[in-house]
């Protein structure tokens, strides 16, 4: 009878400290599997946050394309009006100097006729 006694007991030690065994077995794989979706978790965010630099890295270089694009497109259009400007200026100082050699040849023209 004290044998059985002693074999309950056993028993119920061995039992607690299997329970026991079995909550930290449990505590544990929680830990690990908090730390996992933490670790997870940190991982997709810095791949958002690398994916969020490459875009904004993409973004400024295609509003600086597009800058340099309007600036070079302004700078043509700047110089198609000099150019035009520049044409204009260059065809009134001819005309004005054909007008200016027709007004001399006429008067030497009539010089000549006056002399005749």
């Amino acid at each position: 009878m004290r044998e059985a006694g002693i074999k309950e007991k056993l028993a119920e030690k061995k039992k607690r400290e299997d329970e026991l065994f079995l909550a930290v077995e449990a505590e544990i794989q929680r830990q690990r599997k908090e730390e996992d979706e933490f670790a997870r978790l940190r991982d997709e965010l810095w791949e958002e946050e690398v994916l969020e630099a490459r875009r904004h890295k993409e973004r400024e270089r295609a509003q600086k394309k597009q800058a340099d694009k309007e600036d070079m497109m302004r700078s043509n259009d700047q110089q198609q009006v000099l150019k035009a400007q520049l044409v204009a200026e260059q065809k009134r100082k001819e005309d004005e100097y054909n007008e200016f050699l027709k007004r001399k040849f006429a008067s030497e023209e009539r010089r000549a006729m006056e002399m005749d």
